[in-house]
């Protein structure tokens, strides 16, 4: 693995993990605590996933902290094929950091053919 690939990655998982360690505290509902998957744990993450490829171990480091704080470092209570399904269909609409990524990598292929 590159020194930068590592240097980049290992950065925004600190800051990842900081960001859960913050919002564990609180006493926050599955919805709540998808909220802030969504709008502040994946943030910065997604963006260094879009400009360098993410290493299969950080992906998975990744999806298995947000299990953790989604599950209170509990074995899960829903299905995660369940977890990421749409509301209308039963699922919570939580984000999938493996989908996520590669459909960023899907990405960079149409950016090079155009």
């Amino acid at each position: 693995m590159c020194v930068s690939v590592k240097v980049n990655f290992e950065k925004n998982l600190l800051a990842l993990e900081k960001c859960i360690n913050i919002w564990s505290s609180r006493d926050l509902t599955l919805y709540g605590k998808i909220n802030i998957v969504k709008n502040l744990a994946l943030s910065e993450i997604t963006f260094i996933a879009s400009v360098l490829s993410a290493p299969s171990v950080f992906v998975d480091r990744v999806s298995k902290l947000l299990s953790s704080f989604i599950w209170n470092h509990k074995p899960p209570k829903i299905k995660h094929s369940t977890m990421i399904g749409k509301i209308k269909n039963g699922g919570v609409n939580m984000l999938d950091f493996k989908i996520i990524n590669k459909s960023l990598k899907a990405g960079w292929v149409k950016k090079t053919v155009a």
